[in-house]
């Protein structure tokens, strides 16, 4: 992987919203560029009258016969399609409301299992091959801290831990970095996270102020 020569931050249109913030890191690498995407998220609630829950959807095609209406496929959130496009990992719980974790099913919501039994794994991120899971967790390690794990074995490691808050990974497209979000030096900013040694990089401290951490979101671009 180039080292990084220079990283720059601005903003896209519609940018900061209600003091959110949202917009474009451009990490410059010299071969080849690479793009991160900050954004201020808010999820709509799935409401019932008997609790308030989050549902996965998915686009309904225009032309089915429902018309395009989204399908809700089941009750979950943080949720991400595999690379190969079938199946969705979540996090979520059994249909008793326990079993809480990091949950995958198929693409059209059937033959759901856990992939994990921590309430706390969240923001499950797959590695372009599809064999790897990254995953933020507050209950694991007494704080907000990142895992990956191997799907097919279960099995799970530490990516980066510190007193902080180390949150939202997503992975390079070649697989061999994940970029999370953290506070760790006192101001929200990107990091890198080199999955083969660990090496944790400084890219940029955030402008302004981060509203809600918890509902931000990073992508990396191709």
């Amino acid at each position: 992987m180039p080292e990084l020569a220079a990283a720059v931050f601005r903003p896209l249109p519609g940018a900061a919203r209600d003091g959110g913030v949202e917009g474009r890191l451009r990490a410059a690498f010299a071969e080849p560029a690479l793009d991160l995407v900050v954004r201020q998220a808010v999820l709509e609630q799935q409401h019932s009258s008997h609790l308030d829950r989050e549902a996965v959807h998915v686009e309904g095609d225009a032309g089915s016969a429902g018309g395009g209406d989204d399908v809700m496929l089941i009750y979950g959130r943080w949720p991400t399609w595999a690379p190969q496009g079938k199946s969705v990992a979540y996090q979520g719980c059994n249909q008793s409301g326990n079993q809480c974790g990091l949950w995958v099913m198929d693409a059209d919501g059937s033959n759901a299992r856990p992939l994990t039994n921590v309430p706390g794994d969240a923001m499950p991120a797959w590695s372009p091959d599809g064999a790897r899971l990254a995953f933020a967790s507050a209950d694991r390690g007494g704080g907000w801290d990142v895992y990956v794990l191997e799907v097919a074995t279960g099995n799970i490691a530490t990516l980066a831990s510190s007193a902080a808050i180390d949150a939202h990974p997503v992975w390079s497209p070649d697989g061999k970095q994940v970029a999370i979000l953290s506070n760790r030096s006192g101001a929200w900013a990107i990091y890198t996270v080199d999955v083969a040694t660990g090496r944790t990089r400084h890219v940029l401290t955030l402008p302004g102020i981060l509203p809600d951490w918890y509902e931000a979101s990073l992508a990396w671009g191709r």
